[in-house]
């Protein structure tokens, strides 16, 4: 199997989910969970690639790939919280597909299965799911009308 590094784009959707959907998250805790998520995917590529330096050879520094992460996480965060039209709303089935293929690059060592990143990414595919039977519903409920 193979590992490559997360976009830090994606890395910042995944940690601004809960923000969207609840809508009770700080700053600080988007940034906090970037910095998981990011630090779980250097994980991943460093144990498949343990010869091809830092990230596995994807990034320069481990600490330039987490903040790349923390600055995408943060800008949407805070883009999000003014009303930017520079953020354009995902679809539930997009978020799910971005969840998933975050944990395919992720788990790649030992400790994906305990990690933290893993807790929260299957709870969030968890929420979004229920948000993709919701809008079927919805959508089920239309055609019937």
């Amino acid at each position: 199997m193979s590992a490559y590094l997360t976009d830090p784009s994606n890395i910042g959707i995944i940690a601004n989910i809960k923000k969207a959907r609840l809508n009770e998250m700080t700053l600080q805790d988007v940034a906090y969970q970037a910095t998981f998520l990011a630090q779980e995917n250097i994980n991943s590529v460093e144990n498949r690639y343990p010869n091809h330096g830092p990230c596995g050879g994807f990034y320069s520094s481990a600490e330039g790939y987490i903040q790349d992460c923390v600055d995408e996480a943060t800008f949407r965060f805070m883009a999000t919280k003014e009303g930017s039209s520079e953020i354009v709303p995902i679809e539930s089935f997009e978020l799910y597909d971005i969840i998933g293929s975050y944990q395919y690059q992720s788990c790649e060592h030992e400790g994906w299965y305990t990690s933290l990143a893993m807790r929260y990414t299957e709870s969030l595919k968890v929420a979004v799911s229920r948000a993709m039977a919701e809008e079927l519903r919805s959508l089920a409920n239309k055609g019937a009308a």
